[in-house]
């Protein structure tokens, strides 16, 4: 493991299959999740595995998202200490990157029900209709099977160990099974026969590029080589294509429900908060990126100056997070006691 504290510029193989991969993907996965949920006019309750659309309440919401972007804050710290030391390797910095991702993937959806909620304090505006099809999870399925075939095609065949090929493996099966649990939900909830027979067809479609996808990676990790790896490559194009198509007709608009109508002010409230989370996401993704130009060239002390900006703009952008919750709950609460 190459730690910071040797002197020779340059990436070394290490450094690039640790390094690279992971900041790009997280890059990509907090770009995608903030497109979905912060940068978009159709703010919906959140339903997750961390979020209860029936239960979690604005000032629930406001308690996880303060706690959550102090805790982003202390990681981005620590991100920065890890460059600065001459005892951390990268493996240290990959796994606290890798930390980062996923808090602030949860925090962006936290904010984004606690804009939703915002909602219900308003006799004026009309609450959103559930669909059948839950499309934020659909989504962000598609997304992790895209990022789990990238990690097969864009690594060199002897880069693919067993531990990484078991890892990729894992992450298809769940996500192939929640797109199929997804579609079976949607079959059993909507009343028109070839509708479902339409949403039957797809869990056949992209289980059998899934099956046919795993059996390659089996027999790769069996008889590693370039030939096998080859045909991995080539089964990973009908499970994207597959996964993109089914997504695009179960998030049509007749299975995703109806957005809320909201008051000029409530939606004021919502921009507020979003443009405040868009802030911390910036700088998160900042970050990744400043990392990654650091591993080519570990002697580089303007990428460490620059990682110092990012640390320093995420704590900002979290106080500033926590000053806007505070002020819409104000905001809202003069506004039904006036009523």
């Amino acid at each position: 493991m190459v730690c910071f504290g040797r002197t020779h510029p340059g990436m070394t193989t290490s450094h690039i299959r640790e390094v690279v991969p992971l900041c790009n993907q997280a890059e990509t996965k907090v770009q995608v999740v903030a497109e979905m949920l912060l940068l978009t006019n159709d703010i919906r309750p959140l339903a997750t595995d961390n979020l209860s659309t029936d239960s979690t309440s604005y000032s629930e919401c406001q308690g996880d998202i303060i706690t959550g972007a102090e805790h982003l804050s202390k990681l981005a710290m620590q991100v920065n200490k890890l460059v600065h030391s001459v005892t951390s390797s990268w493996q240290d910095v990959c796994k606290v990157l890798n930390e980062i991702c996923i808090f602030v993937i949860h925090l962006m959806e936290i904010c984004s029900h606690a804009a939703y909620t915002l909602t219900c304090t308003d006799k004026d505006c009309i609450l959103a209709v559930a669909g059948i099809v839950n499309k934020y999870k659909m989504s962000r399925a598609k997304v992790e099977l895209e990022l789990s075939c990238a990690k097969i095609r864009q690594s060199a065949w002897d880069e693919l160990t067993p531990e990484r090929l078991l890892n990729i493996c894992e992450d298809i099966s769940t996500y192939v099974k929640l797109l199929s649990e997804c579609c079976k939900t949607a079959s059993e909830r909507v009343r028109d026969p070839s509708l479902q027979d339409q949403f039957k067809l797809c869990i056949k479609s992209i289980t059998s590029c899934a099956a046919t996808l795993l059996s390659s990676i089996k027999a790769f990790k069996n008889r590693p080589s370039e030939t096998y790896h080859y045909r991995c490559v080539n089964f990973c194009e009908p499970l994207v294509a597959s996964a993109n198509s089914v997504i695009n007709f179960a998030t049509e608009q007749e299975f995703t429900g109806q957005a809320a109508m909201v008051t000029a002010s409530v939606k004021e409230m919502q921009r507020w908060i979003l443009g405040a989370c868009m802030n911390i996401v910036s700088s998160c993704i900042q970050l990744f990126k400043t990392v990654k130009q650091l591993a080519y060239d570990i002697t580089n002390e303007r990428c460490r100056s620059r990682i110092v900006q990012c640390t320093d703009s995420i704590a900002h952008a979290s106080q500033q997070l926590t000053d806007v919750l505070l002020q819409c709950q104000t905001k809202s609460s003069h506004q039904a006691s006036a009523r």
